[in-house]
């Protein structure tokens, strides 16, 4: 294959791999130039829609446990007026509860994914674990 045609190729792929992960963080309800790090700044919220036995294993320090099947129950332990960064393990159960808060109103919510992304010392998110 010529270089030239190479090169395109390649730049087409990076540019399609830059456009999947934009799609991907809107469906997750983050914007690229809103940081996870940029958020808490703002006084973000960090709730952990995990069971409490998975919370008690690890969480994100400053975070608060609403399992999943508790979130319509707990709302007013949410402040909807600030933003809020919702984990668990993968992705999903945030996912869920991003929904539900939505449909309450909430306007300010952001799926953060795993609760591991703030154990990264990079971005300065601390994690507790026993």
């Amino acid at each position: 294959m010529p270089l030239g045609n190479l090169l395109l190729v390649s730049g087409l792929s990076l540019g399609s791999l830059i456009l999947l992960r934009r799609i991907v963080l809107h469906a997750r309800g983050v914007s690229p130039g809103d940081g996870l790090a940029a958020l808490q700044a703002a006084g973000a919220q960090i709730v952990d829609v995990r069971t409490t036995a998975e919370f008690d294993q690890g969480h994100a320090s400053g975070s608060v446990n609403i399992p999943l099947d508790q979130v319509q129950a707990r709302l007013l332990e949410i402040d909807p007026v600030r933003p809020v960064l919702l984990c668990c393990a993968t992705g999903a159960r945030a996912g869920r509860a991003k929904a539900l808060l939505e449909q309450a109103g909430y306007a300010r919510v952001h799926n953060a994914g795993s609760w591991t992304r703030f154990n990264q010392p990079d971005r300065g998110f601390p994690c507790s674990r026993p």
